[in-house]
């Protein structure tokens, strides 16, 4: 087996910002740092369980490449960050959407560079996140991503729908309603919690849900 390979995919997908440094290509793969470091330094095989990590967190890699039994490093060619129709990578938000209003912002202006990479193969999504908390249970698991497209609320606000809403006080993934000319009613599928009043003021934008990957944590 060929470390070198190792070595050189975890610099191409640094170089190409699919990772934003060797810690974030641990977590990618659900290794650890000792692993991934005895690897490139040629003291340790890979383990299985990392290949599997690499094939399900960067499905255009081949495997085979890897362990030197092919010469083309990719399945497919790798998809642009840019590219937005089905089968594009969408930058992953390096935030957390908040089924629950306590925690991170979203915010304006987050880099695409600062961005980890996801495979969407829904067409028009422009970003992804992942949900925190279960205020959307059953529907929305906590660490599903969810993929989504920006409208134009100023236009039309398709009532009734799953929104993820990017204010001024965090980000949320709820159900939308109309309140009155200044708010809006954001409710939860999981009935312990209680709807949200949201001033339209507050509201950065607004994105549709196109599609979900459920992803439940082992760890």
């Amino acid at each position: 087996m060929d470390h070198s390979r190792f070595k050189e995919l975890v610099q191409y997908l640094k170089e190409q910002k699919y990772i934003r440094n060797q810690q974030d290509f641990v977590e990618r793969v659900n290794s650890d740092k000792t692993t991934v470091s005895q690897i490139i330094n040629g003291k340790i095989k890979i383990p299985n369980s990392l290949f599997a990590g690499i094939e399900q967190a960067f499905p255009f890699i081949s495997i085979e490449w890897i362990k030197g039994s092919s010469d083309q490093m990719f399945i497919d060619p790798p998809l642009t960050s840019k590219q937005n129709t089905t089968g594009a990578l969408v930058p992953l938000v390096p935030v957390t959407a908040l089924a629950n209003p306590l925690g991170e912002f979203l915010g304006k202006g987050v880099k695409q560079e600062d961005c980890q990479f996801v495979l969407s193969t829904v067409p028009g999504a422009e970003l992804a996140i992942m949900i925190s908390g279960d205020s959307m249970e059953p529907k929305f698991h906590d660490g599903s991503i969810v993929y989504l497209k920006q409208i134009n609320d100023a236009a039309f606000i398709p009532w009734g729908n799953t929104l993820v809403i990017d204010t001024e006080n965090g980000a949320f993934i709820k159900n939308v309603f109309p309140a009155d000319d200044l708010t809006i009613e954001a409710r939860s599928i999981n009935p312990m919690y209680p709807p949200m009043i949201i001033p339209k003021s507050s509201i950065f934008g607004m994105y549709r849900v196109l599609s979900l990957t459920k992803f439940f944590p082992t760890m």
